[in-house]
């Protein structure tokens, strides 16, 4: 990372133009049961992006499974959020071209992303030449002009997730929209909530409010690269009747994936069919 200070005048010009480039490092965690003696010679990194005021801790019960033995997994947490470091921006625009950065030193890459990390994921696939498919959990894909009222139900504690500060009801009432109150095991919601930048939140609003979201409605339309849309049956947020009626040309099996009995986070609350959903997936795409 550059130093604060830096001798212009012991740099060559090549040098310092590298040194005024750096990448922003995101924290990230990997899959301690990979085997690569077990992989195939170019196995393909999956990369896991977590949902507004959360961490990659929500893929815990993905990186600790053995059915992913043979694949190497990537879970990054977002700018402001879990173990990352602070941003000076938290505008969409910059939130890309962190990821980017982050996401293009691997070879060949599968993106999965939860809720906002869907809407990231989505927008990051025209300006990614090394990935080959998307596993989107919990976004619907949005249209310009934006189309909020449309792709989500209505529900006034979606203003919860682009305010800046949250009182304890507020996020008990956050925790409740995502069903995260219901979900058992050691991963405590409420802290990782509270311990997100409140500025991403409202910078998060700032950027809808501008319009700086691109039509994904209209990338996913055009890409030629396969694209699994997911849905829990019990999501309080995502409108699936919106989902089942885009149309994507590459739409893994045709159609829009159903989790029953699972709500926004079906990574968490019903693991067993998710994770039978990815490895498919995967397989699919390794496959061709």
């Amino acid at each position: 990372m550059l130093e604060k200070k830096v001798d212009k005048k012991s740099l060559s010009c090549c040098e310092l133009t590298i040194a005024y480039h750096f990448m922003f490092p995101l924290y990230k965690v990997s899959n301690t049961l990979y085997d690569d003696k077990k992989s195939s010679s170019e196995p393909i990194t999956v990369i896991f992006l977590h949902g507004n005021s959360l961490s990659s801790l929500v893929w815990s019960n993905q990186l600790s499974s053995a059915l992913f033995e043979k694949i190497p997994l990537v879970a990054l947490d977002l700018p402001g959020h879990g173990k990352s470091p602070e941003h000076h921006s938290y505008a969409f625009s910059d939130l890309l071209k962190i990821l980017k950065e982050n996401i293009e030193v691997y070879e060949k890459v599968i993106i999965v992303g939860h809720s906002l990390g869907g809407h990231l994921a989505i927008e990051l696939l025209p300006n990614l030449n090394n990935c080959l498919g998307l596993f989107i959990i919990g976004a619907p894909p949005i249209k310009k002009p934006v189309n909020t009222a449309e792709t989500f139900k209505p529900d006034p504690r979606m203003g919860l997730l682009f305010q800046n500060e949250l009182s304890h009801n507020n996020v008990d009432s956050l925790l409740e929209m995502l069903g995260a109150d219901k979900i058992e095991g050691p991963i405590d919601f409420r802290t990782l909530i509270k311990a997100t930048k409140p500025e991403f939140r409202q910078a998060l609003g700032a950027s809808l409010a501008r319009g700086e979201l691109a039509d994904e409605t209209d990338i996913l339309r055009k890409t030629t690269k396969p694209v699994a849309l997911v849905v829990g049956s019990e999501d309080k947020l995502v409108n699936a009747d919106y989902l089942k009626g885009l149309s994507i040309p590459f739409l893994w099996r045709g159609s829009v994936q159903t989790i029953e009995n699972s709500a926004h986070i079906p990574q968490l609350d019903a693991s067993i069919k998710f994770n039978a959903l990815l490895i498919a997936f995967i397989n699919s795409v390794e496959n061709g």
